[in-house]
């Protein structure tokens, strides 16, 4: 599982580097610092790397994630869970009823790795 879960992490990782080289090479094209054609070229060269990395994080991640309900991972009971709706505040011995850990990836990327089903699966974030 670790060789897995540094996959997704070095993948995350890099994506979120990506993205940051994307921008700055945008905001040097709107200075004029570069031309369309150099900005156009350097996207696409990058956008195929790219594409496979995420293809690759996205199946290590399902692995992973196959591995870790095979793994029988700790189960809570729905009436537990379903009073963990009604608190104001979470406890550190609820939180950690809940997750297993917290990987952060940088500034704007992290993970949590539950230790039950995601209940925030599907939920679109802003």
């Amino acid at each position: 599982m670790a060789v897995l879960e540094k996959t997704v992490a070095e993948s995350v990782k890099e994506l979120t580097q990506w993205k940051g080289r994307k921008m700055r090479l945008y905001e040097r094209y709107k200075a004029g610092e570069i031309s369309r054609e150099d900005y156009v070229e350097r996207i696409e060269t990058g956008r195929v790397p790219m594409e496979e990395l995420e293809r690759s994080r996205r199946e290590a991640q399902a692995e992973l994630e196959c591995m870790r309900e095979a793994a029988g991972l700790e189960e809570v009971a729905d009436e537990e869970l379903a009073g963990f709706s009604v608190l104001d505040v979470f406890d550190r011995e609820r939180v950690k009823m809940l997750i297993e850990k917290v990987v952060v990836y940088g500034e704007d990327a992290m993970e949590i790795v539950w230790k039950v089903r995601n209940p925030f699966e599907g939920e679109v974030s802003a």
